[in-house]
C-alpha cells in the first residue's frame, strides 16, 4: 500500500447537523464546512475515507467512532487521521503535519478551544477499543484524558471549531485567512449581525475586503 494513512471524515445527514447545532441553520451553511474539509483532505494526496455517522441509533458516540477507525485498519492501512468539518481554521498542513508525526508516534490530538479535539490521530499499534470506549465524550475533559492514553503522542496548535453563535465570534477574534473569512462572512453575516453586534461585523467585512496579500495555499 502506497500511502499507509488514512483521513475519515465524519460527517452527518444535512438535518441532524442543523438540528444538533445553532449554528448551522441552513443546508448552504453544512455543505460549506463539508467541502471546504473535503478539500483540505485532498490537497494532502492521502487517501480518503468518508462515514456519515448514522446517529445514536447505531449506539453511542464511542462505539460508533471504534468501528469506523476499525473498518478503516481493516482496509490495511496503519494509521487513521479523523476529522470533522467545523473547524475553519483547519488547514491541509495540519493535517500533513499529523500523518508525518504518525511515523514516530503512537497518537497525534489537535485540541480545540472546548477541551475537545478537532483531529486525532491513530496507529494501529496503539489502536484498542478498551480505551476509546471509556474516554469522557463530548465533555471539557476528552482531550486531557486522550492526552494519557499514551506518552508517545503528540499535540497540534489548538484552534477553534463552531457549533453555537459564540464560538464564531472567537473564531473572529483570532488570525483567520482572508480566504476563510469572507465566505463565511456571506454565509453567515446575517444571522450573526442579529445575535452578535452590528458594528463588530461590518468593521471585519470591511477588514475582509481590503487588498491584502494572497493567502497561503489551502
Amino acid at each position: 500500500m502506497k500511502n499507509k494513512t488514512a483521513i475519515l471524515l465524519f460527517t452527518r445527514r444535512e438535518i441532524d447537523e442543523i438540528r444538533s447545532k445553532s449554528l448551522h441553520s441552513t443546508p448552504r451553511v453544512v455543505r460549506y464546512f463539508q467541502n471546504r474539509t473535503r478539500k483540505l483532505i485532498s490537497n494532502t494526496g492521502l487517501t480518503a475515507l468518508e462515514i456519515e455517522d448514522p446517529g445514536i441509533a447505531q449506539g453511542p458516540i464511542e462505539l460508533r467512532f471504534f468501528q469506523a477507525v476499525k473498518e478503516a485498519f481493516d482496509q490495511g492501512f496503519e494509521n487513521v487521521i479523523v476529522v470533522g468539518n467545523d473547524c475553519p481554521q483547519l488547514k491541509s498542513t495540519d493535517l500533513t503535519l499529523a500523518n508525518e508525526l504518525l511515523r514516530s508516534r503512537d497518537l497525534v490530538i489537535g485540541p480545540d478551544s472546548h477541551g475537545g479535539a478537532y483531529l486525532i490521530g491513530i496507529s494501529r499499534k496503539i489502536f484498542r477499543k478498551e480505551w476509546l470506549m471509556r474516554l469522557p465524550w463530548h465533555t471539557n475533559r476528552f482531550y486531557e484524558v486522550l492526552s494519557s492514553v499514551s506518552e508517545n503522542v503528540a499535540h497540534l496548535e489548538q484552534l477553534s471549531d463552531i457549533n453555537r453563535s459564540e464560538d464564531f465570534t472567537q473564531v473572529f477574534k483570532t488570525k483567520i485567512r482572508r480566504s476563510i473569512l469572507q465566505p463565511l462572512l456571506h454565509l453567515l453575516g446575517h444571522f450573526f449581525l442579529q445575535a452578535s453586534g452590528l458594528a463588530f461585523f461590518q468593521t471585519r467585512l470591511m477588514v475582509a475586503n481590503l487588498p491584502l496579500r494572497a493567502p497561503p495555499s489551502l
